[in-house]
């Protein structure tokens, strides 16, 4: 249920948003809604009594922009009050030292080698062809 379809089930009853509490579960009762939609609806409304436009605009923030939140923003989002420092991180990513470097260089041939190999002697060229084994054996 949208809070539009919530504001039109009040004021046919001729309530409102503003009603109290008591009143709204009593509205929603009678229309049927399962208890458990209504507690979902009454805490939606406790807690953002005037709509929810930070929570609209972080989602909009984080599905559709490359834009950070604001601590006030993730709040909204997350339902609960928590405080959170902006810390601006510039620190240079971690580099591998020269061993690791090397290793990888180093492994890197190394698999380029053994397919290289394994493709001469799977496709019988090179060393591996038939000639070349067979004009050694001959000397």
């Amino acid at each position: 249920m949208t809070r539009d379809e919530l504001e039109t089930l009040l004021k046919i009853h001729g309530e409102s948003l503003n009603s109290p509490t008591e009143r709204i579960h009593e509205i929603l009762s009678t229309a049927g809604y399962p208890p458990s939609d209504i507690t979902l609806l009454l805490t939606y409304k406790q807690n953002h009594p005037d709509g929810a436009p930070k929570r609209v605009s972080g989602l909009h923030k984080v599905f559709r922009t490359d834009q950070s939140l604001a601590p006030d923003e993730i709040n909204a989002l997350l339902g609960v009050e928590m405080t959170v420092d902006i810390v601006h991180s510039h620190a240079k990513p971690q580099s591998k030292n020269h061993f690791e470097t090397f290793m990888i260089v180093f492994f890197t041939l190394l698999l380029a080698v053994f397919g290289l190999v394994f493709a001469m002697y799977f496709g019988e060229v090179g060393i591996f062809h038939e000639a070349a084994v067979f004009g050694a054996l001959k000397q």
